[in-house]
């Protein structure tokens, strides 16, 4: 609804979606934290779980560069195998 001094008038219901980056956000892989080439195996399912310490409501895309297509989820965990 807005107003002003020559009236009043009111809308549709329109749906606002605000996009926020996260802060402290890290990424473990296989239980790991830290440089996920250390700790992925080739050849094997590698589990990845983001934490974050702030935010709700998120969905994450995931980008492995190993030229898979990017996976995204409402869960902060996702599983990927690296082919060799």
């Amino acid at each position: 609804m807005a107003r002003n001094y020559l009236g009043t008038t009111t809308s549709d219901a329109v749906i606002i979606q605000i996009v926020q980056s996260l802060a402290s956000v890290e990424i473990w892989v296989n239980g790991q934290q830290g440089d996920s080439s250390k700790w992925a195996v080739t050849g094997a399912v590698n589990t990845f779980h983001a934490y974050h310490y702030s935010g709700s409501n998120v969905t994450y895309q995931w980008l492995f560069g190993d030229g898979s297509d990017k996976v995204e989820t409402v869960t902060n965990n996702v599983q990927h195998s690296f082919t060799e």
